[in-house]
């Protein structure tokens, strides 16, 4: 979040900075130096406040504001919902509310960004108990009207995830064609309460015909249960990825990397909080290769109940570097499943430890903690 004429001068932690900020309106130009601060910050909200207040450098007044920005899906795109309380005292306060809302208002005009896509699949079967699927996407991003402000270099370095919304690289303009063919072996016996069988899956996602992003990705997956007595299996699961740009890609957008983190992968901690991070910011950016393995004991209790145990563990590495074995993250615990008609899908309450959490933060932006307690819903493989 930032204004033109704003500049940043410390960055105290991971949610407080200081800077300072010229701001013109008519006649009358103000110097202000202050504090601001994210009182708030929910991934999974996916809301945000923000808070600062400064005093203007020759002594003759003070500002403060709250701002609160929530973002929600809305017909195929994203709706941004964005409010100010601001205070001002001193001379600015003498040209009245009119001019500075109409300023305030020119501060939040700093870009437009469209977006348009679509994607299809089609499947079809290959064997007893073996299908193809075959599936196309198309996703355009156009950035436009950019405020100057946005392409210094200082500021984008403190905020990986807007440079990289902004495709400063590909001219404000992104376009990910992707085709990916996928093969699929699944012999389990049951889509939410499995007991035995197996379930194999390879395919690759090929960025590039028609876009300006290039990049391929593999994936496989093995997925067994082995069941040793009518009320008792044993689920395991490896999964590996890797995904690498090719052609006139150097890079690669952030949200296409690897992260772990969540109730389908490391269970004890929270979604994107695993995998390589920005070294400026600390924010997990993500790597471009992963293994996962996680396994689960299962106890039928009733049909529609299970008590799971279950060991999850798992790594990203980042571009150049390899896979190493105390960089491993696991979570371990205890699961209690059932089925819920009305919903149509398993609800789950998941206890889980975590012994290898060295550097990992939260979704708070705090250590993660040692233990959890969560409540998830779906199948967790």
């Amino acid at each position: 979040v930032c204004v033109p004429g704003a500049q940043l001068t410390e960055v105290v932690d991971e949610v407080n900075f200081k800077g300072k900020i010229s701001v013109k309106i008519g006649p009358v130009t103000s110097k202000f130096n202050g504090e601001a601060k994210f009182d708030k910050l929910d991934a999974d909200a996916r809301e945000m406040v923000l808070s600062g207040a400064g005093t203007d450098t020759g002594g003759k007044g003070s500002a403060s504001m709250t701002m609160s920005l929530a973002l929600s899906e809305f017909e195929g795109g994203t709706l941004v919902k964005s409010s100010m309380k601001l205070s001002v005292t001193g001379k600015l306060a003498q040209f009245g509310a009119r001019m500075i809302v109409a300023v305030n208002n020119k501060l939040f005009n700093q870009f437009t960004q469209s977006s348009i896509g679509v994607s299809t699949s089609l499947g079809f079967r290959v064997g007893q108990w073996s299908q193809m699927f075959m599936a196309y996407s198309y996703e355009e991003t156009l950035v436009k009207e950019l405020n100057p402000l946005f392409q210094d270099p200082n500021f984008l370095r403190f905020n990986p995830f807007l440079q990289d919304a902004l495709a400063l690289g590909s001219g404000g303009q992104r376009t990910v064609s992707k085709v990916t063919p996928t093969f699929l072996l699944n012999t389990v016996d049951h889509p939410i309460f499995p007991m035995s069988g197996k379930k194999y899956t390879v395919g690759i996602e090929l960025a590039g015909l028609g876009g300006n992003t290039r990049f391929y990705k593999p994936i496989a997956e093995g997925i067994w249960f082995l069941q040793h007595a009518p009320r008792l299996s044993l689920g395991l699961r490896a999964r590996g990825e890797f995904i690498s740009p090719y052609g006139s890609s150097a890079s690669l957008p952030i949200f296409s990397l690897l992260t772990m983190g969540g109730d389908f992968s490391l269970r004890g901690f929270d979604i994107r909080s695993i995998g390589p991070s920005d070294p400026a910011t600390g924010l997990v950016i993500g790597g471009n290769k992963s293994l996962l393995f996680n396994a689960e004991y299962l106890i039928k209790i009733a049909d529609p109940v299970r008590l799971l145990f279950f060991y999850d563990a798992g790594q990203v590495a980042d571009f150049g570097q390899g896979f190493a074995t105390d960089l491993f993250r696991t979570s371990t615990g205890i699961e209690f499943r059932f089925f819920m008609p009305v919903i149509n899908v398993p609800v789950r309450l998941i206890y889980a430890w975590n012994p290898q959490r060295e550097g990992i933060l939260n979704d708070r932006f705090q250590l993660q903690e040692p233990t959890v307690f969560k409540f998830a819903m779906g199948a967790s493989f």
